[in-house]
């Protein structure tokens, strides 16, 4: 019986512990493309597409993202 309350006081420590730990956020960094030249470019150094917006003038824009580093 002893050694079930110390297993349940163990495992309710542990559960405590881990939902108390703070977690590092990814911190992000963006940068916009005006080419598909340059898109391939930067997806080369580890940049990811993540939106494509045309502009009044009919030209499109490239939103890039990476882990800031």
């Amino acid at each position: 019986m002893k050694k079930h309350i110390a297993l349940g006081l163990v495992a309710s420590s542990l559960f405590l512990a881990g939902c108390c730990t703070t977690h590092q956020a990814t911190k992000l960094e963006y940068q916009m493309a005006g080419s598909i030249n340059e898109v391939n470019e930067m997806s080369n150094k580890g940049w990811i597409l993540v939106n494509v917006t045309g502009t009044a003038s009919g030209q499109l824009e490239f939103v890039m993202k990476r882990q800031k580093q």
